[in-house]
């Protein structure tokens, strides 16, 4: 019996020590806008901007209308704060910063460009290799190989809190009011039995 109570109290004990990370409180974009508990922003010159201030989608037309036209890194990690960016931005950012999240909810396709001025002589030829390359999966392979993926924070899902001497003194207290409280009750069952046969 008393070692299967410690069994139990082991088990339960080390399961209490880890803790699962809070997930963001919405999913979209449309549950977010709802929500007066946070401030949002979409930074400034982006395609996200774009598509925000062209939208007829009423979603995409609230945000925009409320959203705050930012860098949006500092306000993102002080706190209730959301930002529309690109997904190449969370991941670099994610390798200094660990607090960040994202909302599964996609804007629009993760997609990468290359600049050249307006009318280049090179536009035709960037066009045929990139898609070139496309077709034949070495952009696919080269992301693979070359995208920052390694993030320096422990795992997103669950913390282990270590066990300290207040954790098991309470722990202890509360066992010892279990074992009195089933020997209340035992006690109590065997006098209404007792009294019962007489």
């Amino acid at each position: 019996m008393c070692l299967v109570t410690i069994a139990a109290y082991t088990g339960k004990l080390t399961s209490n020590s880890v803790v699962t990370k809070q997930p963001v409180p919405f999913n979209s974009l449309s549950e977010l806008v709802q929500r007066t508990d946070y401030r949002w922003g979409i930074e400034k010159g982006t395609l996200q901007e774009y598509i925000f201030a062209t939208s007829n989608l009423s979603d995409y037309q609230q945000y925009h209308k409320r959203a705050e036209r930012t860098d949006g890194l500092a306000e993102l990690l002080a706190g209730n704060f959301v930002l529309v960016t690109s997904a190449a931005f969370y991941r670099v950012k994610k390798l200094e910063h660990c607090r960040l999240a994202v909302v599964r909810d996609r804007l629009s396709q993760d997609t990468y460009t290359i600049h050249l001025q307006k009318d280049s002589p090179y536009t035709a030829l960037f066009n045929q290799v990139l898609a070139r390359a496309t077709e034949h999966g070495l952009l696919d392979y080269l992301k693979r190989d070359w995208f920052l993926q390694e993030s320096g924070c422990q795992d997103d899902e669950t913390r282990v809190i270590p066990v300290s001497v207040e954790l098991v003194k309470t722990a202890f207290i509360m066992a010892a009011l279990g074992v009195l409280v089933a020997a209340l009750v035992l006690m109590l069952e065997r006098l209404l039995t007792r009294g019962e046969t007489l």
